[in-house]
């Protein structure tokens, strides 16, 4: 570029004097304004005297590949001149080199090479839909940006937005800055239930969390397990098993016969409560036979189909009867009876029925004045038959003494002494020995026990 100056200015003459264009002077200075996404990028540049074309190169490396827009300096700027340009797609903890360039008419200046590293940010969390859902797993999905940060990633779950479950920490590295895929498995649930789940970010900047979602679990077979029965006696038996519905609610019965084809069913009972915890399910069997093998076996449905207990028996205790002949018929006439386990008291020839077989039965008999009671018998029953037994009653050794009480007074006493008294004629019990009153004359029958001796003797005071 040429220029007159006027001589004269300078002392001299006037005539025409030539000065050159030299290129811009471009110096880039820090950045400023950073943040995760942003940044200013800055520099002086002097135009030296020609319009000017300002702009900045950048990127990841001194390859740069980006480019800021470009700001004109007119030509009559020849001082330093303050230029900046907003970097608006920057990514977060990350660091991109940056460099000014001027270019006029001369040719092009570039400025230093300086970097900018921008801060991470809070991650992305986004909770997606969960898969691979059955009775007891599920697959829980996110989204997780880390922006810039090494950021830890987990879900918490559990059947409320409470939460309370937490899956296995994964780590994401600081370089990553776009959307990854997150799972995890969740293999602890319960069928037929609806669980929350969220997905959790945290790096340096802070910790994101997703939106909550929830996955409802199929129900399930339920679970039945056949119990050994209980209360078994000739003619029933109470059924019992162990049910689980699995998350939907089941019906349960148990079917039963002579074999495993079955063929009878009881009532059915249907569990609709606590469904995914073992339920105690029972049913009485009241019109079995004794001595039978009998076999039976639980069965649960619900809406994911039906399952079966393993077959079980009960085996019915056999039974026979039993009856007992008493002799002499004297015995019987003074009131001789038995008993078997210490049930009721029977006469001669009745016949007790229901008595198990294989088990040892007591037989008693009832003890009666003036005979001696047959012992205690052991008797085994015979499968469906009557068995048959004999208590022998024998007379015992008596005395018979009269005593007259003449001219009784009412109210006087008579005792007795080591010796026990029946008043002949009535159904009065053994008079033990003490004393008596005396109402009016009576008659005794004198019991003289084992051959020891017997006294009658009145009190001194209440002569008879």
């Amino acid at each position: 570029m040429e220029a007159v100056v006027p001589r004269s200015s300078i002392g001299l003459s006037s005539e025409r004097v030539c000065t050159k264009t030299v290129p811009p002077v471009a110096q880039t200075l820090a950045a400023s304004g950073i943040n995760p996404t942003n940044a200013t990028v800055n520099a002086l540049v002097t135009p030296n005297g020609a319009a000017t074309t300002v702009w900045f190169q950048w990127g990841a490396t001194t390859n740069y590949g980006n480019f800021t827009a470009t700001n004109t300096l007119s030509a009559n700027l020849n001082t330093a001149q303050a230029v900046s340009a907003r970097l608006s797609n920057l990514l977060p903890g990350t660091t991109n080199h940056f460099q000014v360039v001027a270019s006029n008419s001369t040719g092009n200046s570039y400025g230093v090479d300086l970097t900018v590293i921008t801060p991470a940010s809070l991650p992305l969390a986004q909770t997606l839909a969960a898969s691979g859902i059955a009775p007891t797993i599920a697959t829980v999905n996110a989204l997780v940006t880390p922006n810039g940060a090494a950021t830890a990633v987990w879900f918490q779950w559990g059947a409320t937005t409470n939460y309370g479950n937490f899956t296995a920490t994964n780590t994401l590295s600081a370089n990553l800055n776009t959307a990854q895929a997150v799972s995890a498995l969740l293999s602890i649930l319960l069928p037929g239930t609806t669980n929350h789940f969220q997905v959790v970010a945290s790096n340096s900047a802070g910790t994101s969390y997703g939106v909550d979602l929830t996955v409802i679990t199929p129900a399930s077979l339920p679970v039945a397990q056949t119990l050994a029965a209980s209360g078994i006696a000739p003619t029933n038996a109470t059924l019992n098993s162990s049910v689980t519905p699995n998350g939907a609610p089941a019906a349960v019965w148990f079917q039963w016969g002579a074999t495993t084809n079955y063929g009878n069913f009881t009532a059915t009972n249907t569990l609709s409560a606590n469904l995914n915890t073992a339920q105690v399910v029972s049913a009485l069997l009241s019109i079995l036979l004794p001595g039978t093998t009998n076999h039976f076996q639980v069965v649960a449905s619900n809406s994911a189909g039906t399952s079966y207990g393993g077959d079980l028996t009960v085996i019915t205790p056999a039974i026979g009867s039993l009856k007992v002949t008493i002799t002499p018929t004297n015995a019987v006439s003074a009131g001789a009876e038995w008993q078997v386990d210490s049930g009721a008291w029977k006469t001669s020839g009745q016949v007790v029925s229901g008595l198990l077989v294989g088990t040892n039965h007591t037989l008693a008999f009832k003890v009666i004045y003036g005979w001696s009671t047959p012992s205690n018998q052991m008797v085994t029953i015979t499968r469906g038959a009557t068995t048959t037994n004999t208590g022998v009653y024998t007379p015992q050794k008596v005395k018979d003494v009269t005593l007259t009480v003449t001219s009784p007074k009412p109210g006087q006493r008579l005792n007795l002494t080591n010796a026990d008294f029946t008043v002949i004629g009535t159904a009065e019990d053994t008079l033990p020995a003490k004393d008596h009153v005396v109402v009016e004359s009576v008659y005794y029958q004198l019991n003289e026990p084992n051959g020891s001796s017997w006294t009658l003797a009145t009190p001194s005071n209440n002569a008879v």
